[in-house]
């Protein structure tokens, strides 16, 4: 007898007993979908030909077959993209695919959503949507629509398939190089303001020159030099009086010894300097305020300089990063390379390639985009000539790939025929 545990893991096993899915390649052995956007009942099995045209007139549905598929492996992206996916006028929907080793059905009641993954023996899993995870699909990417990119998209589009992210480099980039822009504007400004300030007096004072300062030490030195002139009057009247009064001589000359030696320690005081700068005293000032400038101009400048340099080496720092990230990264498909304005292949831009070398890039990232899922699916194939249509069917037989195509066709004189949301 069976023990519980036994019982659930056959009921609920964890994963697919053959191994990892990550290790493992899928292709659609079958579509079934029921009351899908515009389909009412469609069961497609695509056989061995790489690629399945699925084709009708417009409006018959042919575009929810392929949206069938991508619904099932979607995730999260189903309700945004998809928020009424039911048959107008029915109440539920339905879309089934079986990949060999499993069978994928995902359906719609109302608003509500059930995913459900069984194998071959009925056994469902338990946890659905983290085993469709580890398929590393991702079907919205449909190679003739990236043809028709521009080059920026398409650039933006390889960067999200190898993982690289440029766009937080650019921002810190492009604020770095604004900062840097600002400081040389600031540095060729106050270079211009700098230039009339050049040629001072080597003589100029480092401090304005006070007007009351220098008067107050005339007149100091006035009163000084009136002092000298009095002593000189009075040491000739002395000596006056001693010719006169020789009886005094004695004390008349002690007197004029003691007059002569305060004389002496006397210091006459020249003023012409100081005349001739108080003559000048409002050209000396304004020279040492254009020092002070000029010297605080030339501060700001260098500052202004340093910073330059500094932001200039976060840019080259940003540049750098940005290369050796995409030199690290691993590119989809040989040959291939992002330059700043997009994509090249074989060092030419993706869009003057041919059209037979832009199929072949495109196609080649839809594998790498599918390593788990060997599936694509692409919308507007009427827009595929006949050596377009043959690159794909060659590419999917050497990437062994099974392609999707819709096209346009009333007739039906090839593909799957869609009329009204049905084979016929």
């Amino acid at each position: 007898m069976s023990t519980n545990a036994e019982i659930a893991e056959r009921l609920f096993p964890e994963a697919i007993p053959a191994g990892d899915m990550a290790d493992r390649t899928y292709k659609i052995i079958n579509l079934k979908a029921q009351n899908f956007l515009k389909l009412k009942a469609v069961d497609i099995t695509p056989g061995e030909n790489p690629v399945i045209e699925i084709t009708g007139k417009n409006g018959a549905g042919k575009s929810s077959v392929l949206k069938a598929i991508w619904s099932v492996f979607a995730n999260r992206e189903i309700s945004k993209e998809m928020p009424a996916p039911i048959r107008t006028g029915e109440e539920s929907g339905s879309v089934s695919v079986d990949l060999g080793d499993m069978i994928v059905t995902r359906s719609w009641t109302g608003s509500d959503s059930y995913l459900r993954i069984e194998n071959k023996s009925g056994a469902v899993y338990r946890s659905p949507q983290s085993l469709l995870d580890k398929l590393k699909t991702s079907l919205s990417f449909d190679p003739l629509a990236f043809t028709r990119m521009d080059k920026k998209e398409q650039r933006a589009t390889l960067l999200k398939i190898i993982g690289v992210d440029l766009d937080a480099l650019d921002r810190e980039r492009e604020g770095y190089f604004t900062a840097r822009t600002e400081a040389n504007r600031e540095v060729k400004l106050l270079s211009a303001q700098l230039e009339p300030l050049q040629g001072l007096p080597v003589d100029t004072p480092n401090e304005e020159i006070s007007a009351g300062d220098l008067i107050s030490k005339i007149r100091e030195a006035e009163q000084n030099n009136r002092k000298i002139a009095q002593a000189d009057q009075e040491i000739a009247a002395r000596e006056q009086r001693i010719i006169q009064l020789e009886t005094e001589l004695r004390d008349a000359r002690l007197l004029l010894e003691k007059e002569i030696l305060a004389r002496d320690s006397m210091k006459e005081i020249n003023i012409t300097d100081m005349e001739s700068q108080l003559k000048n005293i409002e050209d000396i000032n304004k020279q040492v305020q254009k020092r002070r400038t000029f010297e605080n101009l030339a501060a700001k400048m260098t500052e202004a300089a340093k910073r330059s340099d500094s932001l200039t080496e976060k840019i080259d720092d940003i540049d750098q990063a940005k290369k050796e990230a995409l030199n690290a990264a691993t590119l989809p498909i040989p040959d291939i390379s992002i330059s700043p304005d997009g994509i090249t292949y074989r060092g030419i831009p993706l869009s003057q390639c041919s059209a037979a070398e832009q199929i072949r890039v495109s196609v080649g990232m839809g594998a790498a985009l599918n390593p788990g899922l060997r599936v694509l699916l692409i919308q507007d194939g009427s827009l595929l000539d006949t050596e377009s249509r043959k690159i794909i069917e060659d590419l999917a037989k050497e990437q062994d790939m099974q392609v999707w195509i819709e096209t346009v066709d009333e007739a039906g004189s090839s593909g799957i025929l869609i009329t009204d949301g049905e084979i016929l």
